[in-house]
């Protein structure tokens, strides 16, 4: 008897889970689909009655809750969720991050940025560096005088050379009492090592002031660490950075150039001490990487021409539209893409057709063959861009070179235009299954659920193969407006 009690007590418990997984599942979709409707409200409302069902929402219930109010511009909702993730103990993923911080960035609510930027908690030192980022950013938008007011209220007993030289910019020299030299501490193995050992590595061999020397600093450690242990170092390199400013020297670029992918900054650091009359904004998905950027820029005294903004660019070119047709923003006159080869083409609907770029622009994105950037390359040349591609030194993927697509805008823009989706000419199938091969890796390995699992080989054989696909395919490219 005892023995068929027990039996039944398992069954009855299994059952409730069962239910319950059943119940959380249900949420979850619910919760998707008013992600996909723009009904915000209702999302946060799921959010809240989950624990009344004895449900814990999950990482991904909330990231799409998050989503949903960040979209339709509900800081303050955003900012809640952010903070009921921390106080459950959930972990918040990078994405979400990136979404709380875009909304905060752009109420300019700098208190609930730094807290956010301290929340990382990557080092011991994380919380400085993410105040000096602050700053930078308030120096970036102009805002001198709060910026300074932002220096007293941190006033640290470690400086770093990017904070004194902030300092200086704001005329606050309480910097020069005794204070112990920042030591950036991170474990080897932990999520950013590698790019912290960079930056405390550049804080002791740069010259404080001088963006190229920053880059030298930069491009030592990325020869002498990362190479020699077949690591993805994901620093341009002296060649591309010469062979981006003969391409850009004497364009529109020198006036105002946008970036996509800032990584630790050492791209928009070289052009923007090569080009000083220019204004560059550049988008980092990646809140860390945000951080570490911007101690990078205020080190290379370009706090003041350099702008990261925090966000991916699906969420922040939108936003980049509506100040330009407001006025606020003036057309670019180049782009530089540096994300992952099948994403290029949606970023590249939104500025051919929005008014973003000015006449004879260039549009110049990285590694565009192992990526598999084909339908990208395939509506530039159907589109009035006259592109090149022009082979490089490849130092983030197991191959030797890769190339650039430069793409130069042939017609004027649009004023007010709206963003077209619609491809030029229907790509052949070819062109489609390399995108789709391509768009699944990076779901899987690169962004995915095993993300940062990808070995060295598994890397080789997926980049060799892709990037002989495409130079197979690069003949169905060929028409009046391509060079290869």
């Amino acid at each position: 008897m005892a023995a068929g009690t027990e039996t039944s007590g398992g069954a009855a418990g299994l059952a409730l889970g069962a239910k319950r997984h059943q119940l959380q599942c249900c949420h979850k979709r619910f919760i998707s689909a008013c992600q996909k409707g723009g009904q915000w409200d209702r999302a946060v409302v799921l959010l809240t009655i989950m624990p009344e069902s004895s449900l814990q929402p999950s990482v991904i219930s909330y990231h799409w809750a998050v989503l949903t109010c960040s979209r339709a511009f509900q800081w303050r909702q955003s900012m809640q969720l952010f903070q009921d993730m921390v106080n459950l103990k959930v972990q918040v993923p990078k994405d979400t991050y990136s979404l709380v911080m875009l909304d905060v960035e752009q109420q300019g609510l700098v208190s609930h940025e730094i807290f956010l930027l301290e929340s990382l908690g990557k080092s011991s030192n994380a919380g400085e560096l993410a105040e000096t980022a602050a700053v930078s950013r308030l120096v970036a938008e102009g805002q001198i005088e709060e910026a300074g007011k932002l220096l007293r209220d941190f006033d640290h007993s470690h400086w770093s050379p990017a904070s004194e030289l902030l300092a200086a910019t704001c005329s606050y020299h309480s910097f020069h009492k005794p204070r112990t030299p920042l030591h950036i501490q991170d474990a080897q193995g932990g999520a950013y090592w590698k790019e912290l050992r960079l930056l405390q590595y550049v804080f002791e061999h740069a010259s404080a002031g001088c963006g190229l020397s920053v880059c030298d600093a930069m491009d030592s450690f990325a020869e002498a660490s990362w190479a020699a242990t077949q690591q993805w170092s994901k620093i341009a390199g002296r060649l591309k950075a010469a062979l981006l400013e003969s391409s850009l020297r004497g364009t529109a670029a020198e006036v105002a150039l946008l970036e996509m992918g800032t990584y630790c900054g050492y791209t928009s650091i070289s052009l923007a001490a090569k080009f000083p009359e220019a204004r560059i904004f550049t988008f980092e998905v990646d809140p860390m990487h945000v951080v570490i950027a911007r101690n990078m820029i205020a080190l290379s005294g370009l706090a003041q021409q350099l702008d990261v903004w925090t966000g991916h660019s699906r969420y922040l070119l939108p936003r980049l539209v509506e100040q330009h047709r407001h006025g606020k923003l003036q057309s670019f006159g180049a782009v530089l893409m540096d994300r992952w080869g099948t994403q290029y083409y949606e970023d590249f609907v939104v500025l051919d057709s929005s008014g973003l770029l000015s006449y004879g622009a260039s549009i110049i994105a990285d590694q565009v063959l192992w990526t598999g950037a084909s339908l990208f390359l395939w509506d530039a040349t159907r589109k009035t861009y006259s592109t090149r591609l022009v082979e490089v030194a490849v130092h983030d993927a197991a191959i030797d070179t890769d190339f650039l697509a430069i793409a130069v805008r042939d017609v004027r823009a649009i004023p007010g235009g709206q963003p077209n989706q619609t491809l030029a000419m229907n790509p052949p199938g070819e062109i489609l299954r390399l995108h789709a091969e391509a768009e699944d890796f990076r779901e899987r390995w690169i962004d995915g659920e095993a993300a940062g699992r990808l070995s060295y080989e598994q890397r080789e054989r997926f980049a060799s193969k892709m990037q002989a696909q495409c130079l197979k395919a690069l003949p169905l490219l060929r028409c009046s407006n391509f060079n290869a």
